[in-house]
C-alpha cells in the first residue's frame, strides 16, 4: 500500500499578513475599549504580531509548536483568572459586551491578551501551517459579530483597510510545494503582482465607499413595515412615517440615524412634534398599545378648542374682579397672559403611504390637501385619517401659549372640578369649555388609574419618585422635579451606549447612561409613581441646526426624540424632556495633537518595519548572538551549522536541503575566502555527528568564526 504523503507548504510572507492583524486588532479595541481606543490599539498590534512572529517562527517543529500553543492557552487561562469573577455584574464579561460603558485596565489587558492569541494563531496557522483562505477570513468576523451587539456596527475607516489588508493577507499566505521529484521553477514575480493587485483593489474599494453615496432608504421599507413589527434600535422605527406601530422603541445600542429626509415644517419656532403615544410599560419590551384608547373620533377640533387653559384663566380673573365668582379671590391676583394661536404647514418628502398626522400639542385644527376624508383624534390626542395618505401636505392651527406655573401654584387647595362647576352655574364660561376641561381632567384621571395598573413599576422606582417630589406640592413643581433630576444626578445622554438590559431601573439606578428613550421613559414612569397622568411619546423635535435659509425645518430621523406628556391640573397637558438638562457624551473625535501623535506612530512603525526588511539578515544575527550563550556546546555547533549552510544555500544558488556541510565549506572558501573559518566549523559539526555528547566544543571560538565569514560577506557586498 502506497504511503500518503504529506502536503507541505512554503512561501508566506508575514508583512502581507500583519497589517491584516493589526486592523483587525484595531477594529476589536475599537469595539471594547472605544475611549482608550489607540493605547489599547497599539498594546494589542504589539502583541497579536508577536504572537503571529512566534507561531510562524516554528511552524516547521511540530514539538516546538505544541509547546508554543500550550503555553499561549496557559496565557489565556492566566489572563482569565486575573479577572477574577467572569460573569459578576461590572464583570469582565460585562466590559466586554458593553461597548466601553466602563473601563477597566485589568480587564483591557485580559481582553488583548486572549484577543491577540487567538487572532495572531489564527492568522499564523491559516496562512502560513494550513493556508485557508476561508478561514483566514473568520478572524473579521470577531469584531464584526462583536460590534453588531455593542457598537452597532464597525465605521466604514476600519472596515475598508480591515478588508483590504484581508486580501493583502490572502495573497500572501503560502503556497503548496510541488512533490520533490518534480522540477519547476519558481515565479516570485506573480506574487508581487497578485499583492499589487490586492493593493490597487483596497485603494478602489476605499475610495469607492467614500465616493459612492449610501442609500438611505430600505429595499421594500413600506411593505416591511406594515408586515413586520419594527427591529431594535430607536431609529429604526424612524426610517419612514409608517403607520402606527404595536410597541415603541427599544435602546439596544444601534442608534445610528440614517439622515432620510423625512418632512419639511413652516412654522415660527422650534418645537416638538407627536407622532403616536403609548400606553402601558412591559419592560426590557418597551411601551404598548391599550385598545380602550385606540378608538379615534370625529369632530374633535370643538373640543379641542375650548381646552385653552390661558384664556379660560383669563375670563375666571375677569370674573372674580368683577364680583361674578366668589370663594377664588386668589385667582384674581394673577395676571393677564396674551392667547396666541399659530399656523404650521407641513410636506412629507419620503414619498410614504400613511394614516398618522405629525402635529404639536394643543393643535385644534388640520387642513390636508386633496383630501376629503375623515380626520380623527384618539384620547391621548393621536392625529389620523381613515385613509392612507401619499406624501401628504397639511396645514395644522394650534394654540401656541406658554402655560404659566403660577395657574397650578394658584389651585393648590382647590377642587378644580367644583371650580369649573361653580365658573359655570354663573355663566362665567359657556357650557361647551364646561363640558370639554371637565372631560379632559376626568379622562386623564382614569387614564392614570388604568396605566398605573397594567405598568410594571419597581418599588425602587416608585419610591425614588416619592423622595424626589415628597418637598413639592403643586403637579407642576413635581413634574418640573423629576425632569430637573435627571440633569442633578449624573446623567449623561450617550448615543453610541449599549444598555446590558433594556428596562428603567438599570438605566436609572445603574447605567445613568441612555438616550431620549430612556429618559422618557423613566420619567414618565416616575410621573405615574408620583400620581400624575403621564403618557410616553414619539415624534421629532424641531431643530435649529436644520433650518435653512428660508426658515423651513428639513426634518430627518435623526431629529426622531422620545419624551413625556404629563397631565397638570389646570393647564392640560404639557411636554417634559429631561434630556434639555443631561449633557452629551463627550466625542470621541481626535484632537490635533492626536492626529499628530497617531501619524507620527504609523510613520515611526512604517520605517521600523523597512528598516527591519532591508537589515534583516544583521537583526537576526543580533538576536542571535543575544540567545547564543544560553545554547548547549552541542546545540551551538547545530545551529552554527545550519546559519553556514544557509550563507553557503545564498551564495551557490543551491537548494539548501541538499546542501552538505562539506560543500558549505567549500563554497565558503571559493566565494568568501574564509576557508579557515568555515573548516572550524564543519570539524566541529564532523565531530558532533561521530563523537555524539563526548565532543567538546569551544563556543566563543567558533561565534567568532561565523561572525568573521558574515562580516566578510557584508564587504564583498560592498
Amino acid at each position: 500500500m502506497k504511503k500518503k504523503e504529506k502536503i507541505r507548504y512554503d512561501g508566506a510572507r508575514p508583512l502581507l499578513v500583519l497589517p491584516y492583524v493589526m486592523t483587525t486588532s484595531a477594529a476589536l479595541m475599537y469595539t471594547i475599549c472605544r475611549d482608550h481606543m489607540w493605547i489599547c490599539t497599539a498594546a494589542m498590534c504589539v502583541l497579536a504580531c508577536a504572537v503571529y512572529m512566534l507561531v510562524y517562527h516554528f511552524r516547521k517543529r511540530p514539538l516546538a509548536s505544541a509547546g508554543v500553543v500550550l503555553i499561549l492557552v496557559s496565557v489565556c487561562c492566566l489572563a482569565f483568572v486575573a479577572t477574577g469573577s467572569v460573569f459578576a455584574e461590572k464583570g469582565f464579561m460585562d466590559f466586554m459586551f458593553t461597548a466601553s460603558t466602563f473601563f477597566e485596565p485589568v480587564y483591557a489587558a485580559a481582553a488583548i491578551v486572549i484577543f491577540s492569541v487567538i487572532i495572531g494563531f489564527v492568522c499564523s496557522y491559516f496562512s502560513a501551517i494550513m493556508p485557508r483562505e476561508c478561514f483566514l477570513m473568520l478572524v473579521a468576523f470577531v469584531p464584526l459579530i462583536l460590534s453588531s451587539r455593542t457598537a452597532g456596527g464597525l465605521p466604514m475607516w476600519l472596515l475598508v483597510p480591515m478588508f483590504g489588508s484581508m486580501v493583502l493577507a490572502i495573497c500572501g499566505s503560502a503556497v503548496r510545494c510541488p512533490p520533490q521529484d518534480v522540477a519547476v521553477f519558481r515565479d516570485d514575480k506573480s506574487k508581487a503582482q497578485r499583492a499589487a493587485a490586492a493593493v490597487v483593489l483596497a485603494t478602489l474599494s476605499a475610495l469607492a465607499a467614500m465616493v459612492i453615496p449610501k442609500s438611505s432608504k430600505t429595499p421594500m421599507g413600506d411593505f416591511l413595515d406594515e408586515v413586520f413589527i419594527q427591529g431594535d434600535g430607536y431609529y429604526q422605527a424612524s426610517e419612514h412615517l409608517s403607520n402606527f406601530v404595536s410597541r415603541s422603541s427599544v435602546n439596544t445600542g444601534d442608534n445610528a440615524p440614517s439622515n432620510t429626509l423625512l418632512f419639511t415644517v413652516q412654522t415660527d419656532a422650534p418645537m416638538l412634534i407627536d407622532r403616536w403615544v403609548f400606553d402601558a410599560y412591559d419592560g426590557e419590551r418597551g411601551w404598548y398599545y391599550l385598545e380602550d384608547y385606540n378608538t379615534g373620533y370625529a369632530q374633535w377640533e370643538g373640543f379641542e378648542s375650548s381646552c385653552r387653559p390661558v384664556e379660560f384663566f383669563n375670563t375666571l380673573r375677569k370674573a372674580v374682579n368683577d364680583g361674578e365668582l366668589e370663594g377664588y379671590e386668589q385667582i384674581g391676583e394673577l395676571p393677564r397672559e396674551l392667547t396666541d394661536t399659530q399656523y404650521m404647514f407641513i410636506r412629507v418628502m419620503d414619498d410614504s403611504s400613511t394614516k398618522v398626522i405629525l402635529h404639536p400639542l394643543n393643535t385644534v385644527e388640520v387642513e390636508i390637501t386633496d383630501y376629503s376624508g375623515g380626520i380623527y383624534r384618539t384620547p391621548k390626542g393621536e392625529l389620523f385619517a381613515d385613509n392612507n395618505i401619499q406624501s401628504a401636505e397639511y396645514l395644522l392651527t394650534y394654540h401656541a401659549e406658554d402655560v404659566p406655573l403660577v395657574y397650578s401654584e394658584t389651585l393648590y387647595g382647590v377642587d378644580y372640578e367644583q371650580l369649573l362647576y361653580d365658573a359655570a352655574a354663573n355663566a362665567v364660561i359657556d357650557n361647551s369649555v364646561y363640558r370639554a376641561l371637565i372631560d379632559e381632567h376626568q379622562r386623564a384621571q382614569a387614564y392614570q388609574a388604568r396605566t398605573s395598573a397594567e405598568d410594571k413599576i419597581s418599588d425602587e422606582l416608585y419610591l425614588l419618585a416619592l423622595e424626589i417630589t415628597e418637598d413639592h406640592q403643586t403637579d407642576y413643581e413635581k413634574a418640573c422635579a423629576i425632569e430637573r433630576w435627571f440633569g442633578e444626578n449624573g446623567f449623561v445622554y450617550d448615543m453610541d451606549f449599549v444598555p446590558r438590559r433594556a428596562e428603567a431601573d438599570y438605566f436609572v439606578f445603574e447605567s445613568k447612561r441612555g438616550i431620549c428613550s430612556d429618559f422618557a421613559t423613566a420619567v414618565t414612569l416616575m410621573a405615574r409613581a408620583a400620581g400624575l397622568p403621564a403618557r410616553y411619546t414619539e415624534g421629532f423635535v424641531l431643530s435649529e441646526e436644520n433650518r435653512d435659509e428660508n426658515g423651513v425645518y428639513n426634518v430627518t430621523s435623526a431629529n426622531t426624540h422620545a419624551y413625556t406628556q404629563i397631565y397638570i391640573t389646570g393647564c392640560g397637558w404639557v411636554n417634559f424632556d429631561a434630556t434639555r438638562f443631561v449633557p452629551e457624551a463627550e466625542s470621541n473625535d481626535l484632537s490635533v495633537t492626536e492626529i499628530v501623535v497617531i501619524v507620527v506612530v504609523l510613520v515611526a512603525a512604517i520605517l521600523l518595519i523597512a528598516l527591519a526588511v532591508i537589515f534583516r539578515a544583521r537583526l537576526s544575527w543580533l538576536l542571535f548572538s543575544i540567545v547564543y550563550p544560553m545554547y548547549s556546546e552541542s546545540s551551538a555547533v547545530k545551529a552554527l551549522t545550519r546559519r553556514m549552510r544557509k550563507l553557503a544555500s545564498e551564495l551557490g544558488e543551491v537548494k539548501l536541503a541538499s546542501l552538505s556541510v562539506g560543500e558549505a565549506e567549500e563554497i565558503i572558501a571559493n566565494r568568501l575566502n574564509m576557508g579557515r573559518q568555515a573548516a572550524e566549523l564543519r570539524t566541529a559539526a564532523d565531530e558532533l555527528l561521530y563523537s555524539g555528547a563526548e565532543a567538546r566544543f569551544d563556543k566563543k571560538k567558533l561565534y567568532r568564526c561565523m561572525a568573521e565569514i558574515l562580516r566578510q560577506k557584508r564587504r564583498m557586498k560592498r
